[in-house]
């Protein structure tokens, strides 16, 4: 993974002016030595601005297990970061299938809320 979007990812402090500019999928595509995205980074931090921006550029990632099985929402959830837990939810519930990229399997975005990790653990209802 780009060291400069792992950092952005993880910042506290988010100016819309100054944000790491992602434009090549390639990059968000990366993976740390755990197998995380950048959105499980950005989930992780808590940042709901950052999760947002790079949700927004890259859709596919929330459907995306690390090494333990976890997706975005297992790891917000598990870090106690409710405002980037409801986002999650509010788009997994209100995001017709036609609007989801087709490539990230999104139209188990319902049953995504089920899904256990390699712990058996879902994300708390």
């Amino acid at each position: 993974m780009d060291p400069r979007l792992y950092r952005y990812a993880n910042s506290v402090t988010f100016t819309p002016s100054r944000s790491f500019s992602i434009q090549i999928r390639s990059v968000l595509l990366g993976r740390t030595p755990q197998g995380n995205t950048v959105l499980h980074v950005a989930a992780r931090s808590g940042q709901r601005p950052v999760f947002t921006e790079i949700y927004i550029r890259c859709k596919s990632l929330l459907m995306q297990p690390n090494s333990e099985g976890d997706t975005p929402l297992h790891v917000a959830s598990g870090a106690g970061h409710l405002s980037v837990v409801k986002f999650v939810v509010t788009e997994i519930t209100s995001t017709a299938p036609s609007e989801l990229d087709i490539e990230s399997g999104c139209d188990r975005n319902l049953e995504m809320l089920r899904w256990g990790n390699r712990r058996n653990n879902t994300v708390p209802a």
